[in-house]
C-alpha cells in the first residue's frame, strides 16, 4: 500500500515529465521554425563540365519557362561547350555539342516567327593551327537543330547582340571578333565589329584602326537608340557600342560609322539603359521652357527634370534630359556612366574586379539603380552614390536582380566562391545557401505558381532552387513597411499609404499576426494625420477668408488689400455702395453663392466655420485668432473644449522600449537563431513548474505533519 508522500512524489513526477515533454516540444518547434530555409534545393544536373553560363527562357511560346545551360568540357583530346535545355522538372529535352568554345549567347526571337531561338557565339583554331583563328555562329532551336549558321569571320566571336538595329522590322546581328597573332614574324589582329542581316550575311564591317597602328579585340557590342533623332525616312536608329581589349569604347550609328570613342582601363562590359530620367517621370512635369534659358539650379527639381518639352521632344543634355545612358564595367572596378555626347556623367570605384552589372528599379522608387558584384555587393543609385554595399567573405561571380514574388520590389541574387546569397532591395541578407563557385545566376518562374524560382550554374552542375513563398511574402511585407515609414517620414502620405496597405496584405499572405497589427496601426496613423492635415488646410483658408473681409471691415483704403489665394478674384471689383473708398456692402461666398453683405458679418461667418474645425484639432491659438472676428455678443456662454483638453494626458512611451516589444512579438528578435519569444515562453514555463513543485512541495510536507500529528493524537487517546 503506497504512502501519502508516495502518492504526492508521483504525482510531482507525472507533472515534471508532462511540462519537460511540453518544454521541450515548444523547443523543438522553436528550432524548426528558425531553421526554416527561404531557399531550398529542387533539382540539379551534373553537366559534365565547367559551368560558363545558365538562363531560363520560354523557348517555344506555350507560357512555360525553359533552363538553358551550357558547360565546357575538356578531355585527354579535345576541348569544347555543350549547351542543355531542360523543362521545370530537370528533364533534358535538348541537347547541342559544339566543336568550339561558346563564348556568348542569347535568346531571342531572331526570325520572329513567334518562337525564340538561342544564337551562340564561338571561336576556335582549324586544326589547333594559330594561324588559322574561326569564329562562328548558330542559331538554334529549343530541340539544338539548326536553323541558322555563319562562319565568314576570322578571329573569335567573343560578344554578340541582336536586335533591330535599322528599325525595319526585322532584327540584325551584331557581333565584336578578336583574335591577336603576335608573333616575331607577325602582327596581326582579326578584329571586327559586324553586322549581319536576318538572311545571316554581312551589312557591314568597323575596324578602328590599321594593326600597325593598334591591336585590339572586339570584346563586347549592344544597341540602344541614345537619341531618338529621325532620319529622312521619319525613323529613329539604333547606335552600337562596342569595346575592346585595349580598353576603348566606341560608339558608332547604324551605317557602322564612328561617332566618338573614350579610353578606359581595361576590357569593359557594355549597357545601355535610362537611368536617370524615365519616361514616365518627364511625362509627369508639366513645366515647358527653353533649355539655353535653364540653370544650373533649376535642371532638375525633386529628381524630375524641369524641362517637359526638351525631355520630350529631343535629349538634350542642357536639361540634363537623355533617353538612354551607356554603362560600362571595367577589369579595375569601376562603373562608368556615359552621355549620348561621350560626357562622363559619373564613374563609381569598387575594391575589386566586376563579374557582372544588373540595371533596374529596384525599389519601386522610379528611378533605376546599378547592382554591381565586384569583391562585395554594391547598389549605387542614378547618380553614382553609394546606397548600401555587403561584404561578401569571398569575391562576387555573378549578380542578378529580379522581382521574385512580383511586389514591385526586387530581390538580389548573388553567387560567390563559397555561397549562394538573397538580398532584400534595401540590403538585407534573406539567406545564404552553401553552394561553391556560383559563376552564373538567374530566375523565372518555372511552374507558374507566382513565384520564381533560382537558376545557378555552380561548379560542374546546374542547379534550380525553390524560394519559401512564406518567408518571401515576409521579406516583402517588412520591406513595404519600411518603404511606407520613409514616405511617411518625407510627407509623401499617398505613397505612404499605398505601401502600408501593400505591406499588411503581405503580412496577411505571411500569416504574421503582429505584423498585420503594426501595419494596420500604421495605415490608421497615416490616415489620421491625411485627415488632420486636410482640416487644417480647409480651415487655414477659411481662416484667410475671415481676416481679408474683417480688414475689408476695418479699413478704407480698399487698395491695400490683397485677396489670398483660392478666394474668387472677382470678389475684390464687387463693392457695392458708399463712395469711391467707402465701403457698405461686399460680395461673399457663402454656402456657393455670391451675397451680398456688410464685410464684418462675411469675416464673422468665415471665422466661425474656420473655429469649428480648430476647436476639433486642439489648435487653441488658431480658435483664440477667430473669436477676434466674432463679435462678443455671438461668444457669450460659449466654452472653448478642445481636443487637447478633453483627450487625457497620455504616458510617455519609451519608444526603444516599444520597437523592442515588437521585434519579440513577431519573431524578429532571436537568439541563437531562436525566436526570444519562444526562449520567453520557455523559461517562463520553466519557472512555473519550478513553482508550482515549490508549492506542491510546501503543501506536500504540510499535510504529512498533519497526518502526523492525528497519528500522535490518536495514540495518546489509546493509551489513557
Amino acid at each position: 500500500m503506497k504512502t501519502i508522500k508516495q502518492k504526492t512524489k508521483n504525482k510531482k513526477t507525472i507533472k515534471r515529465k508532462i511540462l519537460f515533454i511540453f518544454s521541450a516540444a515548444l523547443l523543438l518547434s522553436a528550432i524548426f521554425a528558425g531553421s526554416v530555409l527561404s531557399i531550398s534545393g529542387e533539382w540539379d544536373y551534373a553537366m559534365g563540365g565547367e559551368i560558363r553560363e545558365v538562363y531560363s527562357d520560354d523557348l517555344d511560346g506555350d507560357g512555360n519557362f525553359e533552363v538553358i545551360a551550357h558547360a565546357f568540357i575538356t578531355t585527354g583530346v579535345e576541348s569544347y561547350s555543350t549547351v542543355y535545355v531542360f523543362n521545370k522538372t530537370g528533364g533534358v529535352f535538348g541537347k547541342i555539342n559544339t566543336r568550339s568554345e561558346i563564348l556568348d549567347m542569347q535568346v531571342i526571337d531572331f526570325d520572329r516567327d513567334g518562337e525564340k531561338e538561342l544564337i551562340v557565339a564561338m571561336g576556335s583554331l582549324e586544326n589547333n593551327d594559330i594561324f588559322k583563328p574561326v569564329g562562328s555562329i548558330v542559331i538554334y532551336g529549343k530541340t539544338g537543330d539548326i536553323k541558322q549558321h555563319y562562319a565568314g569571320i576570322q578571329g573569335f566571336v567573343h560578344g554578340i547582340y541582336a536586335s533591330d538595329v535599322n528599325n525595319d522590322s526585322r532584327n540584325e546581328l551584331l557581333a565584336a571578333s578578336g583574335y591577336e597573332l603576335v608573333t616575331t614574324a607577325h602582327m596581326q589582329c582579326y578584329c571586327k565589329v559586324y553586322l549581319l542581316n536576318r538572311r545571316m550575311e554581312e551589312t557591314w564591317a568597323f575596324k578602328a584602326h590599321d594593326d600597325r597602328v593598334l591591336i585590339e579585340e572586339y570584346m563586347d557590342v549592344y544597341a540602344e537608340d541614345l537619341d531618338k533623332v529621325l532620319d529622312a525616312d521619319n525613323k529613329t536608329h539604333k547606335e552600337i557600342i562596342t569595346s575592346t581589349s585595349a580598353g576603348r569604347i566606341y560608339l558608332l550609328d547604324a551605317s557602322g560609322a564612328l561617332k566618338w570613342n573614350y579610353s578606359l582601363s581595361g576590357i569593359a562590359k557594355v549597357y545601355a539603359a535610362d537611368i536617370d530620367n524615365p519616361k514616365e517621370l518627364r511625362e509627369a512635369t508639366a513645366y515647358v521652357c527653353e533649355a539655353s534659358k535653364v540653370s544650373e539650379s533649376e535642371k532638375l527639381d525633386k529628381g524630375k527634370p524641369v524641362c517637359y518639352a526638351c525631355g520630350m521632344d529631343s535629349c538634350d543634355d542642357k536639361c540634363n534630359v537623355s533617353c538612354a545612358e551607356i554603362i560600362a564595367s571595367s577589369p579595375d572596378g569601376t562603373v562608368y556612366v556615359f552621355g549620348r555626347n561621350q560626357t562622363l556623367r559619373w564613374s563609381y570605384k569598387t575594391d575589386g574586379r566586376i563579374s557582372g552589372t544588373s540595371v533596374t528599379d529596384i525599389n519601386d522608387d522610379g528611378s533605376k539603380e546599378i547592382v554591381a558584384g565586384s569583391d562585395d555587393v554594391y547598389v549605387l543609385n542614378n547618380n553614382g552614390k553609394l546606397i548600401w554595399r555587403y561584404k561578401t567573405p569571398t569575391k562576387v561571380l555573378s549578380i542578378h536582380a529580379e522581382d521574385l514574388n512580383n511586389d514591385r520590389i526586387f530581390e538580389i541574387i548573388a553567387g560567390t566562391e563559397n555561397g549562394l546569397y538573397l538580398f532584400g532591395a534595401d540590403g538585407t541578407l534573406y539567406e545564404k545557401y552553401e553552394l561553391e563557385h556560383v559563376v552564373s545566376v538567374h530566375a523565372a518562374d518555372l511552374n507558374n505558381d507566382g513565384v520564381k524560382e533560382i537558376v545557378a550554374g555552380a561548379g560542374f552542375n546546374a542547379y534550380v532552387f525553390k524560394v519559401n513563398e512564406e518567408k518571401l511574402y515576409s521579406y516583402s511585407a517588412k520591406t513595404h513597411y519600411g518603404l511606407a515609414q520613409n514616405y511617411y517620414k518625407s510627407e509623401d502620405y499617398s505613397n505612404a499609404l499605398v505601401y502600408a496597405n501593400k505591406s499588411y496584405a503581405y503580412y496577411v499572405l505571411a500569416d504574421d499576426a503582429a505584423g498585420s497589427v503594426k501595419s494596420k496601426e500604421l495605415i490608421a496613423e497615416i490616415e489620421k494625420t491625411v485627415y488632420i492635415k486636410s482640416k487644417e488646410k480647409e480651415a487655414d483658408e477659411y481662416l484667410k477668408i475671415a481676416q481679408f473681409y474683417y480688414n475689408l471691415s476695418n479699413k478704407t483704403d480698399v487698395k491695400n488689400i490683397t485677396a489670398p489665394p483660392g478666394l474668387i478674384a472677382q470678389i475684390t471689383n464687387i463693392i457695392i455702395g458708399g463712395g469711391k473708398n467707402e465701403i457698405k456692402l461686399v460680395s461673399c461666398p457663402i454656402n456657393g453663392s455670391l451675397v451680398n453683405v456688410s464685410a464684418d458679418v462675411c469675416s464673422k461667418e468665415y471665422a466661425k466655420l474656420a473655429r469649428v474645425i480648430y476647436l476639433e484639432l486642439g489648435y487653441d491659438d488658431k480658435v483664440n485668432l477667430t473669436e477676434l472676428m466674432i463679435p462678443e455678443s455671438e461668444r457669450a456662454g460659449w466654452v472653448n473644449v478642445t481636443k487637447n483638453e478633453t483627450v487625457p494626458e497620455e504616458i510617455p512611451v519609451n519608444e526603444e522600449e516599444k520597437t523592442m516589444l515588437q521585434k519579440i512579438i513577431g519573431g524578429e528578435l532571436k537568439i541563437f537563431g531562436i525566436p526570444a519569444l519562444y526562449i520567453i515562453i520557455i523559461v517562463s514555463l520553466i519557472l512555473i513548474s519550478f513553482i508550482y513543485s515549490k508549492v506542491n512541495a510546501i503543501m506536500a510536507s504540510r499535510a504529512a505533519k498533519g497526518v502526523k500529528g492525528g497519528v500522535k493524537a490518536e495514540s495518546k487517546g489509546v493509551k489513557k
